[in-house]
């Protein structure tokens, strides 16, 4: 199986220092922890910029967009190496 697309900046790739938010998966995957999506939460998703009822701006709407790429893409490698992992 290929390895995760790198990715400079996005969070969809966990870096050495945020190995402590997740856990090996099957294959070695790191795989988020309650920890990893609440930081996701607060800092991306919900960040104190955006207000309920109020039109996101078009930055908030180009990174949400962005993150959900990473977020997604990274959710179908993990999902695969489980599979495989159980199907072995």
């Amino acid at each position: 199986m290929p390895s995760p697309p790198a990715s400079s900046k996005s969070t969809a790739s966990p870096s050495s220092s945020a190995s402590a938010n997740t856990t090996a998966g099957p294959l070695g995957t790191r795989f988020p922890t309650p920890r990893e999506s609440y930081k996701l939460a607060t800092t991306k998703v919900y960040p104190v910029t955006l207000f309920r009822r109020a039109k996101p701006t078009d930055a908030y709407l180009a990174m949400a967009l962005t993150e959900a790429e990473a977020r997604l893409t990274l959710s179908g490698y993990r999902l695969g190496e489980a599979l495989n992992a159980i199907l072995r």
